[in-house]
């Protein structure tokens, strides 16, 4: 998989050791990027939702996916009238 986090996040993305393989590295645009082999999608998406709008999945593109349909099944629990 390849993330990137922004802002205040970065950092503490960057004190994180995501995986024994990942590579990582500060862009010029001050995010940082890291590229992690992964198993299991799901934890790997509860740890990038973590991060909320200061991650974004880069690839590939079924993981990209899949917080892009949680955010959205998040939203619909919001909208929803109670």
């Amino acid at each position: 998989a390849i993330l990137q986090f922004d802002g205040e996040y970065a950092r503490y993305a960057a004190a994180h050791q995501w995986h024994p393989q990942q590579v990582a590295q500060w862009l010029d645009n001050g995010h940082y990027e890291i590229r992690l082999p992964y198993s299991d999608g799901r934890e790997l998406l509860k740890d990038i939702l973590g991060y909320g709008a200061h991650a974004k999945v880069i690839a590939p593109d079924s993981l990209r996916q899949a917080v892009k349909t949680t955010i959205t099944a998040m939203k619909a629990h919001y909208d929803a009238a109670d």
